[in-house]
């Protein structure tokens, strides 16, 4: 099963001038739990360096908490998430051995490497993200590899 482009584009952040996508959002579509994908990420912890994948800080966590109006009390994260650069998803592959991840894991790079050229927000006001995300699946459906996919 592939990811559709417009479903992975969606989730690519920016984040510290990164590119990044959530651990909860990358489990999604990976298919398993957000708890399990962190389990082997932690159990692979050399291969990712800060470059790769960072914890957000606190205020980062709870800015992204107001954008997506989620919950923090029951039900909610009870963690700050990780985020999770090109080269970070491109790592998962290695600890994520399935064929759904790899599908995934093309669909995301195709993601990525189409959408290189967006701007990255410089401020986080929720204006500019609002603006910024309606460019992103504005242009989701422009994204597309060499080869048209």
């Amino acid at each position: 099963m592939t990811a559709p482009m417009e479903r992975v584009a969606d989730r690519i952040l920016s984040i510290r001038g990164h590119r990044v996508m959530l651990d909860a959002d990358l489990a999604e579509l990976y298919g398993v739990a957000t708890k399990r994908l962190n389990e082997a990420v932690r159990r692979n912890a050399a291969r990712f360096p800060e470059d790769f994948m960072f914890r957000l800080m606190p205020d980062e966590a709870e800015s992204l908490r107001s954008h997506y109006a989620t919950s923090k009390g029951r039900g909610g994260r009870r963690y700050i998430p990780y985020a999770f650069t090109e080269l970070g998803v491109a790592m998962l592959s290695s600890v994520l051995n399935s064929e759904r991840a790899i599908q995934v894991n093309i669909a995301i790079m195709r993601a990525f490497s189409g959408c290189g050229s967006w701007p990255l927000p410089t401020k986080t006001s929720t204006a500019d993200w609002m603006r910024w995300k309606g460019r992103l699946i504005g242009n989701s459906r422009s994204c597309s590899t060499p080869s048209g996919r």
